[in-house]
């Protein structure tokens, strides 16, 4: 089945397929969108099996798309681990290479 991945201002990216782009999943943590989160990127891995997000929250997202849960998550990106602070920069762009 070919798959197609659209990131979203809602707090979401969804996977739909390409046959008759029915939607497949949902992916969000936050369905009422409360954090106001961008969903900016996302990849597939080399199987499919996965998709990789980036959001404006800082955050790289792995979601499973057997069932659409999430797999795994990474804390947001700190530019200087020195500088005790909340800030942060959010992912805009998202490139994955999956090495065979």
């Amino acid at each position: 089945m070919k798959l197609l991945a659209t990131c979203s201002a809602d707090g979401s990216a969804k996977v739909w397929t390409t046959t008759d782009f029915n939607l497949l999943f949902t992916l969000t943590e936050d369905p009422l969108n409360l954090l106001r989160n961008w969903y900016w990127d996302c990849a597939f891995t080399r199987d499919s099996a996965h998709l990789l997000t980036v959001s404006s929250d800082g955050r790289i997202r792995c979601w499973e798309l057997g069932n659409g849960s999430l797999k795994q998550k990474w804390p947001p990106f700190e530019e200087d681990k020195h500088v005790q602070t909340n800030a942060y920069k959010p992912f805009t762009c998202l490139a994955f290479f999956e090495p065979s």
